[in-house]
């Protein structure tokens, strides 16, 4: 169970309320502040049959420092609402996770200020409403729990049984934590955790691809209304690129195809079809290019310069 949710408020001790002001722009006294502890997340297996490992929580405590409580994952400055000061990993005594590991967990301080737009909030949060938090994070690697490879390098399928043996991604070497967030319905039971994973894009982040969400089960994923709505943008913007795509390439397959018939009358069409249809966009676009200039070089300028000849000097005034 992924254990993401508000503790109770306590009060602010001197050390920690140097923390804060480290991020205030101005020094804050402990009267103006509303501190609260959160459990982040856990080493337990999810709902999607995904864990953080210890080591990993330790990598996310220290990427969470500083970073701010929004609503529902929306990335908008007008919803920011506290910020964590602080966190600790704590292993639960005699507590142990559905793996037989003991039990552990991130845990947070955070803080907002007490002012009359914050109030209902604070309210909320101490009659228990605003009490879920998940959050946004990214990850390098999703280790299989069965044979040990990196995702997508072997058969096994997250949440099957092999030989008695769950099967399950292990989460492994954080790159970035983004937010934590309020949320009504947590993706994960009891909580819910919205991670994004590091891939191969380069830029620390990556979406949910297509393939991973076809790979998953009907009940292996909860998405919000923003998340739906976000998603089904980013596949209408891909599906637009890959038809662009596509008529790109049927263009350059004809075009080799035209050149070809001459500069290799004897070649059939259909061979060629075949030939070009392996190649992958870098490698039509040059086989299209060298095809074009081989067909069609460059015309000789009609007039060309006249050669010079000796002048004859008998008539020369």
């Amino acid at each position: 169970m992924k254990e993401g949710f508000i503790q109770k408020s306590a009060g602010v001790g001197s050390e920690e309320l140097t923390q804060i002001n480290r991020f205030t722009r101005r020094e804050f006294t402990a009267d103006e502040l509303y501190v609260f502890s959160v459990v982040l997340c856990d080493n337990e297996v999810d709902r999607d049959f995904e864990q953080f490992t210890p080591q990993a929580l330790e990598k996310l405590g220290e990427l969470f420092i500083g970073k701010p409580g929004l609503f529902d994952h929306e990335p908008k400055a007008t919803l920011q609402t506290a910020r964590i000061f602080s966190t600790a990993v704590k292993t639960v005594e005699g507590k142990q996770n559905t793996c037989g590991e003991p039990y552990v967990q991130l845990t947070a301080r955070a803080y907002l200020p007490r002012t009359q737009e914050n109030q209902a909030l604070i309210t909320e949060i101490e009659s228990g409403i605003k009490k879920e938090v998940s959050v946004g994070c990214a990850v390098k690697k999703r280790v299989c729990s069965i044979c040990g490879k990196e995702d997508g390098r072997c058969r096994h399928t997250r949440g099957e049984h092999y030989a008695g043996k769950l099967c399950y991604f292990k989460l492994e070497d954080p790159a970035d934590a983004y937010e934590w967030s309020f949320v009504a319905v947590p993706a994960q039971r009891a909580a819910g955790v919205t991670k994004q994973f590091a891939g191969k894009t380069g830029n620390g982040g990556e979406s949910m691809t297509l393939e991973t969400l076809k790979s998953m089960k009907p009940d292996g994923i909860t998405l919000t209304a923003q998340e739906v709505e976000r998603l089904q943008k980013e596949i209408g913007s891909l599906e637009e690129l890959a038809e662009g795509g596509r008529k790109l390439r049927e263009e350059q397959i004809r075009s080799v195809i035209r050149s070809a018939a001459v500069l290799y009358p004897g070649i059939p069409a259909a061979v060629l079809q075949k030939s070009l249809s392996v190649l992958n966009a870098e490698e039509l676009a040059q086989v299209a290019d060298a095809s074009r200039r081989a067909a069609h070089p460059a015309p000789q300028p009609q007039l060309a310069a006249a050669e010079k000849t000796a002048q004859n000097k008998e008539f020369f005034i």
